[in-house]
């Protein structure tokens, strides 16, 4: 049996446009940029109220949030759960004019970038973060049109 190393659980359905072979092929891009290798990353859609407890549980925080990361890293092999809010994807989509596929998959992008290493706790860090954002959902869009 082969072990899946992208799981996407959205027992909502409220991601439904995201084709995740290709997120898959993102992340094994991802993986292989930073010279790491993919292990099994788990997505998780969930509510702002879902993603609120797991904040306010595991980090302490009492604010709402797009994106939370859990790292199961083992050395220079990637492994972790990512769970997005479809709420805050929705409510961003329109402040940020795009829709909320494309914030769902930037979220997904920025956890793995976090699983990867990467910070955004400066302003010289999230402007990095971001532009790494970009980058990988341009090549999203780029493996999506192609067969």
């Amino acid at each position: 049996m082969k072990v899946k190393r992208v799981e996407w659980i959205d027992p909502d359905n409220r991601a439904q446009n995201i084709n995740i072979d290709t997120l898959s092929r993102v992340c094994a891009l991802i993986c292989s940029d930073f010279f790491l290798k993919q292990g099994r990353i788990a997505f998780s859609i969930v509510s702002d109220e879902e993603l609120l407890q797991l904040n306010i549980r595991h980090l302490q925080h009492y604010t709402l949030t797009d994106v939370i990361t859990f790292p199961y890293n083992n050395s220079n092999i990637v492994n972790g759960e990512i769970f997005i809010s479809a709420d805050r994807a929705l409510d961003n989509a329109i402040l940020n004019k795009t829709n909320a596929t494309e914030e769902i998959l930037r979220y997904a992008i920025h956890g793995l970038l976090h699983l990867c290493g990467l910070e955004d706790d400066t302003e010289k860090k999230k402007l990095e973060i971001h532009h790494f954002e970009d980058v990988y959902l341009c090549k999203y869009k780029e493996f999506h049109v192609k067969p």
